[in-house]
């Protein structure tokens, strides 16, 4: 567990660095790093963040280690509310990731400032809601105990709270899941041509349409096939990582015990989304085309031209 979340922390913190320094070569040369100025870079680096502090939550396993045992003290509480922001955070800003994307390939939708600003300012005021409300609202020392305390193998919410374990997290990464799903494929078939969008109506066609563009090639472009193949990829690579983890609860929710080696596994699997979350960005960050070049194809026998794929901002 602490070997993946090093690799996580370390893998998201050297991206971060690149990011940083991007952004401040974006500052003094306004005409290149283009990419550093749209709202994805944002909702990323607040996913990297969760996935940052999810990674710290989990190296705190090192100090149980060093002294033989889980003890309930600050240390403790730290590590259960830092693994509970991470993996909201992670849930939702995944989430917020798929539905910008699909907006910007799907209906084309132009994402203004003040969007970018108030999602931000919602989600994260959110995700400290989450993780407030537990200790400060639900937590009855009395007849349950602390809310953050020892769970199994780490400090997480405590089995006193199960309901809540469910409510205020579980039920984020499902619905994160599941959502990302839907608006990744939707943005496949989009750009497939098998899913058309026209006067604000979506419509399904089983034939897809041929996009031409201006070289005169008859057949989808080359460059939006693989942005639709890459799509699919992130959908499938949080499904993948939670699905362990899940598995493993659901089970024990079942009244089944999970063998100590399937829980460290199902744990290390979804620990190393940090590091998949960076691997997957630099495999696909050059994949969308930039603004003037997004109006390259145009429908055969339908439209010109086809809009802007991702807004600049």
């Amino acid at each position: 567990l602490v070997a993946a979340a090093a690799i996580s922390l370390f893998s998201v913190v050297g991206l971060l660095v690149v990011l940083g320094l991007s952004a401040y070569k974006t500052i003094r040369t306004p005409n290149i790093h283009r990419f550093m100025r749209t709202h994805v870079v944002a909702y990323f680096i607040s996913l990297l963040l969760c996935d940052a502090i999810s990674a710290v939550g989990s190296l705190m396993n090192g100090a149980w280690v060093s002294e033989g045992g889980i003890r309930l003290n600050a240390l403790c509480t730290a590590q259960g509310a830092l693994k509970n922001t991470g993996n909201v955070g992670t849930a939702l800003w995944s989430m917020v990731i798929a539905i910008h994307t699909f907006t910007l390939l799907v209906p084309k939708c132009r994402s203004k400032d003040y969007v970018l600003y108030t999602t931000l300012f919602v989600v994260w005021s959110f995700i400290g809601l989450v993780v407030i409300i537990g200790p400060s609202a639900v937590q009855n020392m009395a007849s349950k105990g602390p809310y953050f305390g020892i769970s199994g193998y780490w400090c997480w919410i405590t089995d006193a709270y199960s309901v809540q374990r469910v409510a205020l997290e579980y039920i984020w990464m499902f619905i994160s899941a599941f959502v990302s799903l839907v608006m990744y494929s939707a943005v496949f078939l989009s750009l497939r041509g098998n899913l058309i969008v026209s006067g604000g109506q979506f419509r399904l066609r089983w034939k897809r349409s041929t996009w031409q563009p201006k070289t005169g090639k008859n057949s989808i472009d080359g460059q939006a096939t693989v942005l639709a193949k890459h799509m699919l990829i992130y959908p499938l690579s949080y499904t993948a990582l939670i699905l362990p983890i899940a598995i493993c609860r659901f089970v024990t929710w079942a009244g089944h015990t999970i063998p100590f080696e399937l829980t460290i596994f199902a744990d290390t699997v979804f620990l190393l989304s940090g590091f998949v979350n960076v691997v997957l960005f630099t495999a696909t960050r050059r994949i969308i085309p930039p603004a003037d070049a997004r109006s390259l194809f145009s429908r055969s026998k339908t439209t010109t031209s086809d809009p802007d794929l991702e807004s600049q901002t």
